[in-house]
């Protein structure tokens, strides 16, 4: 079983557009009727990617199609299989669930994903809303390990991971922990 990622999206501008876009076109109600938001809305997965079972997850890249698609050029990064590019796209194989609402200020976001933080979903909003600055703190829900990582205008500006026991990772313990 992958780990639960705790995070936390902060936006350095209070940016009531954003929560709006965000809450409009990219949350999803799931089955469970929680708020969940769609990585696919924002990177959507090439449709160079076949089944090779009724398994979402278990599709591979098939050239012909790519070809015949005009999406030959997404393999460039190596991704062999859907679960490979969601990770190297999305940052995870996961949608963002658990999603609590931004706080008075719209300034942050709290959610869940799972194994890996969002980071490549935070990458692709900072390049469609390129003024501010986007940050994300996250924590695996066992206290394993932490980090943060900051985009402008889609450039990563900050990327740290967080050793067990430094001061900055007690820090971001306590804010998932409080």
């Amino acid at each position: 079983m992958y780990p639960h990622v705790y995070q936390t999206l902060r936006v350095d501008a209070n940016n009531r557009e954003l929560f709006h876009v965000i809450k409009e076109l990219l949350a999803v109600e799931t089955e469970a009727g929680s708020v969940a938001i769609s990585a696919e809305a924002i990177a959507p997965i090439p449709s160079c990617f076949e089944p090779v079972s009724t398994d979402p997850d278990n599709l591979v890249w098939n050239p012909i199609t790519a070809i015949r698609t005009g999406e030959w050029w997404k393999r460039v990064d190596g991704a062999m299989t859907v679960h490979e590019w969601k990770v190297r796209n999305w940052g995870t194989p996961s949608p963002l669930f658990d999603v609590q609402s931004w706080d008075e200020n719209f300034r942050s976001l709290s959610f869940r994903s799972v194994a890996t933080p969002a980071t490549g979903i935070v990458k692709r909003i900072s390049e469609f809303f390129p003024e501010p600055t986007f940050s994300l703190t996250w924590m695996e829900h066992r206290g394993e390990w932490a980090g943060a990582v900051s985009y402008l205008d889609g450039i990563n500006v900050l990327y740290e991971k967080y050793r067990r026991g430094t001061e900055r990772y007690v820090q971001v313990v306590e804010y998932f922990w409080r």
